[in-house]
């Protein structure tokens, strides 16, 4: 949840830096970065709602504006992603009149999402407790609602497009991959283990616990097995070695001498 707040953060500063100044590294690549800051903003969101839902020392006032934060921030990006993308789109008319379509596409999308948002029951609290984002997001609605009217008739009227479902919008562009960050911590801040020395390394829960015994137990079993295979092993060689080459050379050697000492006792002369 952090981590998504922070990344949110991240890109709405980014959003609002580029966005005076959107045509130097174009509509398209500034609606992609209020794009990731809508994307992280509402993943922070739904997994606050979840966490939430459990009992905590987390006072509840803590809890309201982790809340509100995390959804008018991603209430607001969408809204600015979108209606980016329109303006994209109208700007690229002069290339392809077929663009009217994307145009009006987007700007229902985000009326669509705007109003959604606005009138959710369910988050009309968080919305409350920020009334100043909510009163921007409010007037921002006729401006939006007044271009979609223009360039609806201007395609009735001038250029007769058939127009499109919101889900035949074309995929956005990837965002600048420059400004696509990923947390890590600092190089001086990064503790480094070894092995199992590392925190956390050995809690496990009573189920893995119990297969990893099982494992164990199994290697263990093996490594014995092994080991007592290789002993006789070594004993069935040492055998072998024995039987054909040792004990022969012996018995050949104690064979000869017995034979040398008969062919003297039958050629020594009798006294």
């Amino acid at each position: 949840m952090l981590e998504s707040l922070a990344q949110g953060i991240f890109y709405k500063n980014l959003f609002n830096i580029f966005k005076e100044d959107e045509y130097k590294l174009g509509i398209d690549k500034i609606a992609s970065i209020a794009g990731l800051a809508q994307k992280n903003f509402y993943h922070a969101y739904e997994i606050a709602s979840a966490y939430f839902m459990k009992s905590s020392n987390i006072k509840a006032t803590i809890k309201t504006e982790i809340l509100s934060l995390a959804y008018v921030e991603a209430l607001y990006h969408d809204l600015m992603f979108n209606s980016r993308l329109a303006k994209h789109y109208e700007e690229e008319m002069d290339n392809d009149k077929d663009n009217i379509v994307y145009l009006i596409a987007y700007q229902r999308k985000a009326l669509r999402l705007l109003d959604l948002g606005l009138v959710n029951q369910a988050v009309l609290p968080l919305l409350n407790t920020r009334p100043e984002q909510k009163k921007e997001l409010t007037n921002i609605r006729p401006l939006i609602e007044a271009s979609l009217k223009t360039n609806s008739k201007r395609n009735q009227e001038i250029y007769k497009r058939q127009e499109i479902k919101e889900e035949q919008i074309p995929p956005p562009k990837e965002p600048p991959q420059q400004y696509v960050v990923k947390l890590e911590e600092p190089e001086t801040l990064r503790p480094v283990y070894e092995g199992l020395g590392q925190p956390f390394a050995n809690l496990t829960d009573n189920e893995s616990r119990g297969f990893m015994n099982v494992l164990k137990d199994f290697a263990t079993n093996r490594m014995n097995g092994l080991q007592s295979a290789i002993t006789k092993l070594n004993q069935n060689i040492e055998t072998v070695y024995n039987d054909n080459f040792v004990n022969f050379y012996l018995n050949l050697e104690s064979t000869s001498k017995t034979s040398t000492l008969f062919i003297i006792q039958k050629e020594c002369p009798k006294h």
